[in-house]
This record gives structure tokens, sequence and C-alpha cells, in this order.
């Protein structure tokens, strides 16, 4: 197979993977609800930490979201907003089940003796929590009363509520405005998600896109603000404080972070992962061949700036204004001003806030690939032998071969002989020293070599023009 059928190959592989990326993410969870058993802080995002967003009056029913790990829940009041709580503020977030077998302590503290140990399946109720600690007091129909690494329980509702999955995207601060200008509510979500929180005062509501990168004066932003005025939006303002990220200085990334396609990479569109996941759930066997996929999947990915690379220098051969010797010298900016473009294109359609392992992998693939198929090579064998010098063809060949000269010669070789090592000892300041010395012997070897010179004459099956290239074969021996 030819090195441009083997680049072609590789990209029909890339495009049918990369089908896999863009199917629909399906959920069947139904809608389920809440009711709080106190007056319920709601927060900006389910980190720790974060300022509270609004509260939930006591006795409230609320839609429970998604879930973000075992115990922080994305929540829905019609008319709040959206948010994060805590499990334990509801009376069914306070229904738990032990996953795990483990001690329980009579106090919050394990070295306070134990009173048993859990047993898995078992329904418990929820009494209250070191935060600190990491545990749970929870009790089991009057039986018992003890504390437990939270580690070994969850809610028990907790299966019927999806994982929060993370939506991460990076947007130029003027696109995103643009791509959200004029657009309701429904629009909004249908281009950007669902938010991570809602304020709800009135007519007007904030909205907060916690997994959003935005580029502002070549910095990142973590997070940013939609205001809505009557259901449409009216504005945005960055969240958190602006890092300075060296990529975004690189040449032409203002352009290629304004590409709109690179959204698409968004991991709400992207549902490959599930598939290695079912492959995995089959096994050592399933769990190996996804580290091969995975890994197949990366170097694709990252080799591509160089296989695009490599077809784009290749392809300047078809392009028969370009005379033959101009074309072996703009094989080399072609294929590198390519490489940056694409590595470019992917860099910036992935979000890497970060992206030294991208540079790296596409700087070694990069290496790897043109030592493969180095462009000297090519224009040697391509463009000197096959590409007519007059009408700028790829159909020539080689028709006869020509013994031109023949030179007879000596090569010789020098090498060192390892002879053995000797160790001594000594002592310095009372201490003893042991020396170890290596000794070599300088090896020469001469041998009768024959240079052939030979003349490859080329003709144009096209327009019949004929042309010659000299090359030297060193022979062993006089002949």
């Amino acid at each position: 197979m030819s090195a441009t059928k083997k680049i072609w190959a590789v990209i029909v592989v890339f495009i049918l993977t990369a089908t896999l990326l863009f199917q629909p993410r399906l959920s069947a969870n139904d809608t389920l609800y809440w009711t709080t058993r106190e007056e319920t802080p709601v927060f900006l995002t389910s980190a720790a930490g974060q300022p509270e967003w609004f509260k939930i009056k006591k006795g409230e029913r609320v839609e429970i979201m998604s879930r973000d790990g075992n115990f922080e829940y994305q929540v829905n009041l019609s008319a709040k907003g959206r948010g994060w709580a805590r499990y334990h503020h509801f009376n069914e977030g306070r229904l738990l089940v032990i996953i795990s077998e483990a001690d329980i302590y009579k106090k919050d503290d394990f070295n306070k003796g134990t009173i048993g140990k859990t047993i898995v399946g078992d329904a418990v109720r929820y009494l209250e929590e070191n935060t600190d600690k990491g545990m749970i007091r929870i009790s089991k129909d009057g039986e018992y009363s003890g504390w437990v690494f939270r580690s070994c329980v969850w809610p028990a509702d907790r299966e019927k509520i999806p994982l929060r999955i993370d939506d991460n995207r990076i947007y130029r601060d003027d696109r995103l405005i643009s791509f959200a200008a004029q657009k309701n509510q429904e629009e909004l979500v249908e281009s950007f998600g669902n938010p991570t929180a809602i304020k709800i005062s009135g007519n007007n509501s904030l909205w907060f896109y916690q997994d959003f990168t935005v580029v502002s004066d070549k910095k990142h932003y973590d997070g940013v603000f939609f205001r809505l005025a009557d259901g449409v939006f009216s504005g945005d303002s960055l969240a958190g404080e602006g890092r300075n990220v060296w990529t975004e200085s690189m040449p032409l990334a203002h352009f290629f972070r304004g590409i709109s396609f690179t959204h698409r990479f968004s991991s709400r569109n992207i549902s490959i992962e599930p598939y290695f996941d079912k492959l995995s759930e089959k096994g050592r066997w399933g769990k190996w061949l996804t580290f091969i996929f995975k890994l197949l999947l990366v170097l694709i990915i990252f080799g591509f700036p160089a296989i695009i690379g490599q077809l784009a220098f290749r392809s300047l051969a078809y392009v028969r204004a370009i005379p033959n010797n101009t074309l072996k010298f703009l094989n080399y900016p072609v294929y590198y001003l390519v490489f940056y473009l694409v590595a470019m294109f992917i860099l910036f359609s992935t979000v890497s806030d970060d992206p030294v392992f991208f540079g790296a992998l596409c700087l070694v693939l990069l290496l790897l690939i043109s030592k493969a198929y180095p462009i000297k090579r090519f224009n040697h064998l391509t463009i000197n032998y096959k590409r007519c010098s007059k009408c700028h063809h790829l159909s020539g060949s080689v028709k006869d071969v020509e013994l031109v000269d023949k030179t007879h010669s000596f090569v010789s070789y020098t090498w060192d002989k390892y002879l053995g090592s000797k160790t001594t000892y000594s002592q310095v300041d009372s201490v003893n020293v042991r020396t170890k010395t290596d000794y070599y012997q300088k090896q020469t070897s001469t041998s009768p070599v024959t240079y052939m010179k030979y003349r490859d004459i080329c003709a144009c099956n096209q327009c019949n023009n004929s042309w010659f290239i000299t090359r030297v074969e060193t022979i062993s021996g006089h002949c």
C-alpha cells in the first residue's frame, strides 16, 4: 500500500470513529420530586464553599434534576430557580441504603469503639453528619444508632437520578454574545444546554453555566452568567478571576477560538464514553480492548495534523503549474503550515486550559510520521522519477539504466575492542577507595569497495519527454 493510500485509510478510520461522537444522549429517567424537611439553602454549584444562591422553605416539593456524586443534588423550583442542595435537607434524601460492610462506631470518632457492623442492602435513616470527618450517624428501625463513614451509604433513590455530566466548552466572549443574542429561554437551552443554576426575580432571571470557559483579552474565565429579561437574553457577565493561558497568544488563536463548529465537541454532544463503559464491564478482556481503542483514538486524533500535512504536500504534485524544483522546496513549508493549522483547529476544538500534553504528543507524532515518510525521500522517488520535468504529469517511469562509471576504493572501519578491566584498592585520608579501570584496544579493518555510478533514464508516458537521474551504489569488493 502506498503512503498516500495509508494516509487516506487513517482518515477514513478517523471519520468512522467520529460518527460515534455525535450520537445524542438519551435518558429514560422519570421526573423525581423530593420534599424539604427544613429550610434548605441552595448553592450556586455542588462544590464546597460556594455562595448561597437562594433558600427553599420547609415542606416545598422540588424537582430533583441530577446529582454530583452521591450527596449533592441539583434541584429546581419554578418560583425561585435552580441550584444545588445537600441530600439530608429532604425527607427522601434521609432514606439511606448500606452499600458496603463497615464498622458502626459509638461516636464520630473511630477510636471510641464499635457497636457492630453494617449489612449490605439494609435500609437505614440519616440522623446527623460530621462533614469534617466524613461520618454519618444512622439508625435502623430502632435497633441501633451509630456512626459510619459516608462511603458505606448512599441515598436510597440515588440510582433513579441521572449523574451530572460536565458540559465543558470554551467560547470567545464576542462569539458567545452573538450566539446568545435575542434568544429566548427555550432557544438558549437548545443551544447551550441546561444551566447549572438559575435565580428568578420577577420577570428577570440569572442563569449560570459552570462548565463554560470564556476567553476575553487572552484570559480564561471559569463560568458565565446570562441575564434574561422577560425570558429573553439581555446580557452576560464573566465569573471568577481571569487567568493567562499561553495558547491564546499563539498566531491565529483568536481566529480558531471563534469557529463555532468547535462547540460541537462539548460532552453534551459526545456519547462515545458509554460504549467504552459497556465494553469495560465485560471483564478483563473488555478493559484491555477499551484501553487499546482509546489509545488508538488518541493517536489518530493527535496524529491527524501530521497526517493531513502529509496529504497536503503530496497533493501539490498534481498541481501542474508548479515546476519540479519549486515544488520540492514548497513541500516543506506547506507540510509544516498545514500541520500547524490543523493542530490549532484540534487544539481549540477541545477544552484544555493547559494543552502541554496535546502539544507534546502532536510534536512526537509529527517527528515519527516525518521520519517514516520524509519529504526528502518523496521528492526524490516521486518528483524526480515520476513527475515529468516538462508537462508535470505524474506519469514518468524508468525506461533504461546506463552504467556511467565504476571506481574501486577501500573503506576502513575503526572500533575499540574490550580487553577486560582491573580493580585496584588504595587509601585516601584513611578511607578505602576502590578504582575500576576498563581497558580497550583500537582495532582497524580495511575492505575493498566498488562505487557504481548509474544513469536512470526516465520518460513521460504523456508527452514522451525524457530525462535522467544519476545515482551511485556501493558494492563490497572489487568487481
